[in-house]
């Protein structure tokens, strides 16, 4: 004990707390993934678009060939437009972006400015999405777009992944 030196005691200690994090936090989102795909795999499939009972929001899953996961019990104007918004999102590549964010999310778990970051950046991808969908569509479906958003964001179940999207700013 006397030859131990008590700063590599610490760095010993806080590697192995940083690693834990790490491991806890990949685990809990493959778990939550690889549930979504058991889902996925039993839901209704149209193209890229796949639609259960289990799904409580509307989230684009995956990375290569991204799916639209959508609600069922859905209107049709309220389907076109979330389809629309998700389009948006595998457009501009944000399920990438936010896979390689989550990523460095996870390896530096313990940095609250990262946590902070990885939020503010889903809400920026969020809000630019509305906006592209809502410039493409026109100004005249800004009320059923709205109306859509907050039912879909009403729905969820919190079973989503952290790389999925979900519009949990409704106020925003």
């Amino acid at each position: 004990g006397a030859s131990a030196n008590p700063v590599q005691i610490w760095l010993s200690v806080g590697a192995a707390v940083w690693v834990i994090g790490m491991m806890a936090l990949t685990v809990l989102s493959l778990i939550k993934y690889f549930r979504l795909t058991l889902i996925m795999d039993g839901a209704e499939r149209d193209g890229n678009i796949a639609v259960s009972e289990s799904f409580g929001t509307a989230f684009v899953l995956g990375l290569f060939r991204p799916v639209i996961c959508l609600p069922a019990g859905l209107s049709e104007g309220d389907r076109r437009v979330i389809v629309a918004h998700e389009t948006a999102h595998i457009r501009r590549g944000d399920h990438i972006v936010k896979m390689v964010s989550y990523i460095l999310l996870i390896i530096h778990w313990y940095d609250p400015v990262m946590w902070l970051a990885f939020g503010l950046m889903t809400r920026d991808m969020e809000m630019s999405c509305d906006e592209g969908v809502m410039n493409r569509l026109g100004e005249g479906i800004r009320r059923d777009y709205s109306t859509s958003l907050l039912a879909i964001s009403m729905r969820q179940n919190g079973l989503a992944s952290p790389l999925a999207f979900g519009e949990n700013d409704v106020k925003g």
